[in-house]
């Protein structure tokens, strides 16, 4: 070694440019001939060549005392990193100097050797780039890679151990007690990187970027070693050299998720997503285009008739798109849709009066077959696959970069939103674009995410203390009805224990963070849309002269991905029980994720109980010595001492799962050993391998049956498995309360007919005609209502449509231009009002099962501490709000009201924070997301100098609209108002989109949200427009709320003056 440092001392002091040292080298032996013929070297190249022979000579002499160490001793170049040294002191060196001087001929010194020469520059500099592209980089790129491949092959023939058979199946090698090999495996990827490297450098500096030769040897040495990063971080950037960005990720993500894992792969994975954001950007910006268009010809025609008004306001209703106009000081009122009892099957009920029909909507969902052949099918014929692809996979790298850096997740359901059409338009095409590799690809990618936003999991644990201060055994059950969705239903429907919602389960240890929901539900979401596709191709025909055991070729492709996915599921509970439900109902695919999964899982049992005759297989742990013997080497070529005869191949055969040798050396699937499947009979590998992956999936629907609470149920009369979790509200088109009342109806009626103890044919015939009355009176009473919308609907189009005119005709004529504000809620931001005059509604507005995000200011919070501690009179004993709505002798009686009410607003938010209410966000003075309310201090308070609470609420508001982005002009809304009106391009409303709205009593703030064009309403009239299911039953909410975290007493800030409580106390 100490020759080895001496050496590597004198080829670093050689290499300095030639020009400064190559005429003081001696001539060792003279140029070779020039390849050219009848042409001969110059000058410059001459001392070029003096200089290179020394460094060549160095390089091969420091070479072969590389070779010598690594051949003698393992051991030792294992512990002192011997072939990173030499592969950095004899190649790498070297080749980036040479590089360097080859895109920038000066730095050689080299031109300025002969200033007088009769050939110009130009000649000099080519002669220089000739030399060093043509001789010095080739001599180190060819030579190295037939060295570095003879010490390959040496360190194999000198131990006796062959990586060829290990590798030529694709798949990583058994795991090895055998130090020896090991160390073998070790040195042998080390040698495989160099050479990938080596071809890498080849294809950038002297070829045409194919880097086929170099992917061989990176994918060859993350096959031997697959818990070492580098050879993935490798892979990662031969992908960026190719714009191949998706599996850039990939790479990137399985080099962080190894082992060994490479020290600069995060930052690189960081620099991936800041390049791919603004492409994903312009590409939703495209993607947005074609909706607002549609959007501004459905509101055309919707304009106001009284010309003193220049405002209205478009209301969308979330869940069924219902339109409300609002023009002056018109309600909020949400109108009932119509539905005919003669639509539903096998249903009756009485006649109902119109007030009913407020609690009937539509469908909790659609079919589920429809769904698919909407989201799947309606844009085969106008999108290409190229193009769709190319749609996948941006808006699929943004969503994770989202994901990753946790920067702009208030955009990312839109963005998964539109990942996941796109990767269902991608597996409804035939045959299937995506390769089995390209779908484990995106189920590791969703495994890595999801297992880093775990990292935000806060455990029940750190809670429980303040759970039990706060509440006893009645309050916990207290807090059980709360969590529970509210039904008006009849008895029977909340008696379906086998059917539970979302919420309720909650045998998991841990809850997750919004972060991690996020990542969990866009992954279960693929994994669902996966289960969909499958499920319908399991049900295709058998084509004539096939086996009963044929699969289609895509659904072979799809249940490698299925297998990988539903392996995980079992290994990592924590991450998807219970079940995420975060997600917006507006938003497609509309997936029910666990009717879908027991779906496959059916067709799985169906498709096994159809083929009688299985493969006979055992599994089993693959071994150095097994593998050998299955490639039919000899006795001798067997290690360890193991003596295997060559007749056992004759015994057996195996197959193997791609999807596990894919995985191998990733942290999350550690668990998961690839194995060996033994069979025998006239089968082929192809076929086994169906036969295992559909097994276990059958064996995961019985996994999600057995774990506790069950997710799965079976159904052993009709042998199908079924969802035992009830979907949210908000994942349904609209809450029907009273969905069982029908059922209950008709179930009481048929057991009526069916009794002959009971009633008599006469009797029942009775009945009978009874509820055919009833039917066709509820049909004329939707009838009627149905008439009535309609009226009402051509009412407020021709209203709408006369303020248009008289709008676009008062811009004309110089007034002001009219403002058209469309409101889509998905933001909600109380006033401190709203807390002490009406929690009920907030608690409503937060519930699981809302389709809304409730915002929380934090010197909302900062004034509900002050109010608990002081009621609503400061310390110095001036009355806070102005205003005295009681007399002298009832101050007091006042003010312990509100302090006790805002007692109780504390401990619902502390409450509802720390089991991670998914709707609920606290919000700082500046726009940003916080997950608790623990820290509730900021600068003055969150207020500019200058402003009150009421402009850091307006604030807040304001930094959810994005005028730039949302301020459109309409099109004309008909064609008679643009031939009437010539001008009304350039004077027609401005439209304004909102997705925040303020709810406030405070006839003051309000008008101060109506001049910057922020929506403002009474909680009262939204809860009611929301048809959301009231809370009316709160937890005991009486206990200690933590004002402070640490239990000191603080000096609150002076209170500011924010108006009057506008609306009296509701006891």
């Amino acid at each position: 070694m100490q020759e080895i440092v001496q050496l590597d001392g004198a080829l670093t002091a050689l290499l300095i440019p030639p020009g400064l040292c190559a005429c003081a080298i001696p001539i060792i032996e003279p140029p070779p001939p020039h390849p050219e013929p009848k042409k001969e070297w110059s000058q410059i190249q001459t001392l070029v060549f003096r200089w290179w022979t020394a460094v060549h000579r160095l390089r091969e002499r420091l070479f072969s005392l590389f070779e010598s160490v690594i051949l003698s001793d393992l051991d030792y170049c294992n512990t002192a990193h011997v072939e990173q040294g030499m592969w950095k002191s004899v190649f790498y060196t070297v080749l980036e100097l040479l590089r360097s001087w080859i895109s920038n001929p000066e730095s050689t010194g080299m031109l300025q050797v002969d200033p007088h020469s009769s050939s110009g520059n130009s000649n000099e500099e080519n002669d220089v780039l000739f030399v060093l592209r043509h001789i010095c980089l080739k001599d180190v790129i060819e030579v190295g890679e037939d060295r570095l491949c003879s010490l390959l092959d040496r360190v194999q023939s000198i131990n006796h151990i062959y990586l060829a058979p290990l590798l030529a199946d694709g798949r990583p090698p058994p795991e090895t007690r055998s130090r020896t090999r090991r160390l073998v495996y070790l040195s042998a990827q080390k040698l495989m990187l160099f050479l990938g490297d080596l071809a890498r450098y080849r294809e950038i500096l002297l070829g045409d970027r194919n880097f086929g030769k170099a992917r061989n040897w990176y994918q060859k040495a993350q096959l031997l070693v697959p818990k070492n990063g580098r050879s993935y971080n490798q892979l990662a950037v031969l992908a960026m050299y190719t714009s191949r960005h998706l599996d850039a990720m990939c790479y990137y993500m399985r080099t962080l998720a190894a082992s060994n894992p490479f020290p600069t792969a995060s930052q690189s994975l960081a620099a991936l997503f800041n390049e791919i954001r603004p492409r994903a950007e312009n590409l939703m910006r495209q993607l947005r285009r074609p909706k607002a268009e549609v959007t501004n010809s459905h509101h055309a025609s919707f304009h106001s008739a009284d010309p003193r008004f220049q405002r209205v306001e478009i209301w969308i209703h979330p869940l069924d798109g219902q339109t409300t106009v609002l023009q002056g000081a018109r309600r909020l009122v949400y109108l009932p849709t119509p539905t005919t009892c003669s639509s539903q099957k096998n249903i009756s009920r009485p006649s109902q009066s119109s007030s009913d029909w407020d609690r009937v909507g539509e469908n909790d969902e659609d079919d589920e077959d429809a769904q698919a052949e909407q989201e799947e099918y309606a844009n085969m014929s106008l999108i290409e696959a190229s193009k769709l692809s190319r749609q996948f996979g941006l808006m699929f790298i943004y969503a994770h970069g989202k994901l990753y850096t946790k920067i702009g997740m208030e955009t990312f359901p839109e963005v998964a939103s539109m990942a996941l059409q796109a990767f269902s338009g991608l597996l409804a095409q035939k045959p299937c674009p995506l390769s089995a590799e390209r779908l484990c690809q995106l189920c590791v990618v969703n495994m890595y995410n999801v297992d880093r936003a775990m990292s935000l999991t806060t455990h029940v644990g750190s809670i429980s203390s303040t759970m039990e201060k706060q509440s006893g055994s009645k309050a916990s059950g207290a807090f059980d009805r709360f969590d529970r969705p509210h039904y008006s239903g009849s008895k029977s429907e909340m008696d379906r224990s086998e059917i539970q919602p979302i919420s309720r389960l909650s045998g998991s240890e841990t809850l997750r963070s919004v972060h991690h929901d996020h990542a969990a539900r866009f992954a279960l979401d693929a994994f669902s849309l996966l289960c969909r596709r499958t499920a319908h191709l399991l049900q295709e025909p058998i084509p004539d002269g096939e086996p009963t055991w044929w699969i289609p070729p895509d659904a072979r492709l799809l249940l490698s991905a299925l297998r990988l996915w539903s392996e995980w599921m079992i290994l990592h509970p924590e991450h998807w029980l219970p079940p995420p439900n975060h997600r917006d109902p507006t938003l497609r695919p509309y997936l029910n994720d666990w009717k879908l999964v027991a779906e496959l899982c059916t067709r799985a049992a169906n498709w096994l109980n159809r083929n009688s005759t299985r493969p006979e297989y055992e599994e089993a742990n693959p071994t150095t010595s097994l593998v050998l013997c299955l490639k039919g080497l000899s006795e001798y070529e067997v290690e360890d001492g193991e003596k295997q005869s060559r007749d056992l191949v004759h015994e057996f055969q195996a197959a193997f799962l791609f999807e596990e040798a894919y995985v191998a050396g990733f942290k999350p699937m550690l668990d998961l050993i690839p194995k060996l499947y033994r069979y025998t009979g006239d089968w082929t590998a192809e076929t086994v391998a169906d036969f295992v992956r559909i097994e276990k999936l059958v064996l995961f629907g019985d996994f999600l049956c057995g774990i506790e609470p069950p997710v799965l149920t079976y159904d052993l009369d009709r042998a199908i498995y079924e969802s035992a979790i009830e979907r949210e509200s908000s994942e349904k088109k609209q809450d029907r309360p009273s969905n069982s009342l029908p059922l209950n109806y008709s179930r009481d009626s048929n057991d009526s007919t069916s009794s002959p103890n009971d009633k008599s044919k006469p009797e029942t015939s009775s009945h009978n005609t009874d509820l055919k009355d009833s039917q066709a009176s509820a049909d004329i009473a939707a009838l009627q209502l149905k008439r009535a919308l309609l009226q009402h609907q051509l009412e407020e189009e021709a209203r709408l449509a006369a303020w248009r005119r008289n709008a676009i005709s008062q811009a004309a004529s110089g007034g002001r231009r009219a403002v058209e504000l469309e409101v889509r809620p998905i933001y909600l931001l109380p006033d401190t009002n709203c807390y002490i005059d009406w929690l009920e509604g907030i608690a409503t507005l937060a519930q699981r099962s809302s389709n809304y995000t409730v915002l929380v200011p934090i010197v909302v919070v900062n004034e509900l501490d002050i109010l608990a501690r002081f009621g609503s009179s400061s310390s110095n004993g001036s009355t806070w709000r102005s205003g005295r709505l009681v007399e002298e002798d009832s101050e007091v009686t006042r003010a312990g009201l509100i302090q006790e009410r805002a007692h109780r607003a504390i401990t619902y938010l502390e409450h509802e924070f720390a089991v991670r209410n998914t709707r609920l966000r606290a919000l700082t003075a500046r726009g940003s997301f916080l997950e608790t309310i623990a820290y509730r201090t900021e600068i003055n308070g969150g207020r500019e100098p200058g402003q009150t609470n009421d402009d850091v609420i307006l604030a807040c508001c304001n930094h959810f609209c994005k005028d730039d982005s949302d301020r459109l002009c309409l099109g004309g809304f008909g064609r008679n108002a643009d031939q009437e009106f010539p001008g009304e391009q350039t004077n027609q409303p401005m439209r304004i989109v909102r997705e925040v709205v303020l709810l406030t009593s405070d006839r003051n703030l309000r008008l101060k949200a109506t001049n910057i064009n922020v929506p403002a309403r009474p909680l009262r009239t939204f809860v009611n427009w929301s048809r959301l299911p009231l809370i009316t039953l709160l937890p005991n909410l009486n206990a200690e709320p933590n004002l402070i975290a640490d239990g000191r007493k603080a000096e609150f800030p002076r209170p500011q003056p924010r108006g009057q409580w506008k609306q009296p106390l509701r006891h």
